[in-house]
């Protein structure tokens, strides 16, 4: 196997999953559009963060859809500053070790300790993300009650644990919607 088909079977999966990660993020995003007929600014539900926002309101909450698009909000900011500090630390360590061994000596054992320093920050950005999950199956699950009572709990918890199946649902959801009425 040479260099280039290991490039392109590397990439080309990192595209095929992309690709799928854009769909199912439309998927839900016009489901929750549809949703929210008849009620203001549907269109959040394409914005990233105010689409939970939307998925609240759809959900039948307001209260529910600011309190979740917080929670997305501090979630993603948080992660960026999380991200950011890691990228600087790590960068550093790089760097003390391309002086060290450039100048023909042994890198020391210690010296990834500045990464323990972020191990706060990235428990918290865990519980914001889990919190954030967990808001958002809030309003699936009221979604989904809707729709389909019967199936709403078990749908909802499946997409817990296989995340990639609720904008199926929701979108199920719509379609059902849209047949009742």
């Amino acid at each position: 196997m040479n260099a280039g088909s290991v490039f392109f079977c590397a990439y080309g999966g990192m595209l095929f999953v992309l690709l799928i990660a854009v769909l199912l993020y439309v998927l839900k995003a016009v489901a929750i559009y549809d949703l929210s007929a008849g009620k203001r600014n549907r269109w959040f539900a394409f914005v990233p963060i105010m689409k939970s926002y939307a998925a609240g309101r759809a959900a039948g909450s307001t209260a529910l859809g600011k309190v979740a698009a917080f929670f997305s909000a501090v979630k993603t900011v948080e992660f960026a500053v999380t991200l950011g500090a890691f990228g600087a630390t790590f960068a550093d360590i790089v760097q003390k070790a391309d002086r060290l061994l450039t100048n023909g000596k042994t890198v020391p054992d210690n010296i990834f300790d500045p990464l323990q320093n972020l191990l706060l920050p990235l428990v918290f950005a865990f519980v914001l993300a889990l919190l954030n999950r967990l808001l958002t199956l809030v309003c699936t699950c009221r979604i989904l009650r809707k729709t389909s009572p019967q199936m709403a709990l078990f749908d909802t918890v499946i997409s817990f644990f296989l995340p990639f199946l609720e904008p199926l649902f929701l979108f199920g959801a719509r379609r059902k919607g849209e047949n009742a009425q």
